[in-house]
């Protein structure tokens, strides 16, 4: 339950008393920025005003005039032009901070089965930082929405047919030596592809040679290049398991174009009593009432009989809504927003009701504000990045690290590099590009991963040179001191499930990745100046370690949930 629950009900059921018909639009709370400003405010009574005909002053005195007797308000103000500042009783705050779980799912009012398409690469290509950025933002939603209590499919929709394959295959034949293949598959596929690409700048007939391989493939089904393709397919799935292991991130359906193209006929069938043909393919429109455009038209097969990945991606939201999905969801950079306007548009003209949903992501840059590349100047890849992220991590923590074993040193090492990477891009703004910049990233103090990491681990240290046990009832916590630094604890760390909920409805972890941040520095306050081991008072002190248990499990809890790990020790 919300700690603010308790409250929106009463403030309800004043709003009632008034004569307001819809009171749950109204009573609607916030958290103050000062807290000397109260626990909640809310702005019904300026909102209100229009309706009412009155001061908003004068319906905020109406309000609180409304509300029952109850043991959870301590005082009501008004403040300003007519908000209204709400202090809750210690003992309750107490109360639900006692009984409170942070780890515990939050049960939601209606329970989806969603599903979260992520990641997403091309085969036979390297993973590079935009594929970081899909990935894990889309495992970071996915934490989030199951944790609110739904039933989410993860799913890596595998860019695994197309023309792409046909150049490959093309290449292989042409320039291709078996042995190199064999012996470094995914390198020698993308030096092929390249030299592909330069070749038919120079030779346009390649182009068709690809086009035609394709149409072979998947109109003709040639044997030959259907054995081609499953090999392709096959060694860029084994290596993409290996990166998908390391970062902790797993699905359960990792289907792909090709899949998916199995439904092409039905697709298309329903996709022609809304298109028309245009020089032999078929495309679809996109009209107002007054039939002038609105969007861009789309093609869905070409004069050749072959398909494209809108084709492929139509078909995917039919079998989406057959598995029964009420929620959609897929997380792909903003350069693809027409395409899923246009994809999204199509099926729900040709009868799709499933809720479709993009979402959306910038760019990450360089602190120069330029394209992002590794040190080495390779651009973009995955595996660079990691490798200069551990090394960086490893000169760091090596005069911090010398009571742990070489296998806790390493484990540690990859745990930091890791969320440092995951927390840079999970504490921005999605919507927004993002900024790489190591320094920042790496730093144990202010908004970072390891500085979240660190307070954890330190937290967890307090509670084991303490024998922190918790069997503790409210009673014991009745004669201690709680300090005006503690209620703030307490209080954020309330807040935690309201705060998850605004993240998995805005789908952006980054509201998680800063409540984190800020409950944090509110931790790393309260022990820097405030003694528990030293406290002789033993309620205070047991009080003191219950509220150190509650941060390091939110914390702990928090990181899960943008997918990190949280060290014991560091």
């Amino acid at each position: 339950m919300f700690y603010s629950a308790g409250l929106q009900k009463l403030l309800s059921q004043a709003l009632v008393a008034l004569g307001v018909d819809t009171p749950d639009e109204y009573a609607v709370l916030e958290v103050p920025e000062n807290a000397d400003h109260g626990d909640f405010s809310c702005n019904a009574a300026l909102r209100l005003s229009k309706l009412m005909q009155l001061p908003p002053r004068v319906i905020a005195q109406k309000i609180i005039d409304a509300f029952p007797e109850n043991n959870i308000i301590q005082k009501m103000e008004i403040a300003g032009p007519g908000f209204i500042n709400f202090y809750l009783e210690p003992s309750y705050t107490l109360q639900s901070f006692v009984s409170y779980a942070p780890e515990n799912p939050i049960t939601p009012l209606s329970r989806k089965k969603i599903c979260v398409e992520f990641s997403s690469p091309n085969l036979a290509k390297p993973l590079h930082v935009g594929h970081l950025r899909s990935t894990v933002i889309g495992d970071s939603i996915q934490r989030i929405l199951k944790h609110c209590g739904h039933d989410v499919i993860c799913e890596n929709f595998l860019g695994d047919w197309g023309t792409g394959f046909g150049k490959l295959v093309v290449a292989i034949e042409k320039w291709g030596d078996p042995e190199k293949i064999k012996n470094n598959p995914i390198e020698e596929l993308v030096i092929l592809y390249k030299k592909f690409v330069e070749e038919a700048e120079k030779n346009p007939e390649l182009d068709d040679m690809a086009r035609e391989a394709f149409r072979k493939l998947e109109i003709e089904k040639d044997p030959m290049l259907f054995k081609k393709w499953e090999w392709i397919r096959s060694v860029s799935i084994d290596q993409l398991n290996e990166f998908y292991e390391s970062l902790g991130i797993y699905f359960d359906w990792i289907l792909g174009e090709s899949f998916y193209a199995s439904f092409n006929a039905p697709t298309l069938k329903k996709i022609e009593s809304i298109g028309e043909i245009s020089e032999g393919a078929l495309i679809v429109r996109f009209l107002d009432e007054q039939g002038e455009e609105i969007m861009p038209l789309i093609l869905f097969r070409r004069a050749d009989g072959a398909t494209l990945y809108q084709t492929r991606d139509v078909s995917h939201m039919f079998y989406c809504e057959s598995e029964k999905i009420d929620e959609f969801i897929t997380v792909v950079a903003h350069e693809q927003s027409l395409h899923f306007r246009q994809v999204f548009s199509t099926a729900k003209r040709l009868g799709c009701t499933m809720h479709m949903e993009h979402v959306g992501f910038g760019l990450v840059l360089g602190k120069d504000g330029k394209k992002f590349s590794t040190r080495k100047g390779t651009g973009v890849g995955l595996d660079d990045l990691f490798e200069e992220a551990k090394e960086k991590v490893s000169t760091i923590i090596s005069d911090r690290v010398s009571d742990f074993t070489n296998e806790e040193k390493q484990t540690l090492i990859q745990d930091i590099a890791l969320g440092a990477i995951k927390y840079n891009d999970l504490s921005q703004n999605r919507n927004t590009d993002i900024v790489f910049d190591w320094d920042k990233m790496l730093s144990f103090e202010g908004s970072s991963g390891p500085f979240l990491q660190y307070s954890f681990a330190r937290a967890n240290s307090v509670l084991q040179k303490n024998n922190f046990l918790e069997d503790i009832s409210i009673d014991v916590f009745s004669s201690a001191q709680i300090l005006p630094q503690e209620w703030n604890v307490i209080k954020k760390i309330l807040l935690f499930p309201e705060i998850i909920v605004s993240a998995a409805e805005n789908k952006r972890p980054n509201i998680v990745a800063e409540y984190l941040f800020a409950l944090a520095k509110l931790f790393n306050g309260f022990y820097q100046n405030i003694s528990i081991s030293k406290e002789e008072d033993i309620s205070t002190k047991k009080f003191r370690l219950y509220m150190v248990k509650k941060f390091a499990t939110t914390i702990k809890t928090g990181l899960s949930l943008l997918g990190i790990s949280a060290p014991e020790k560091m």
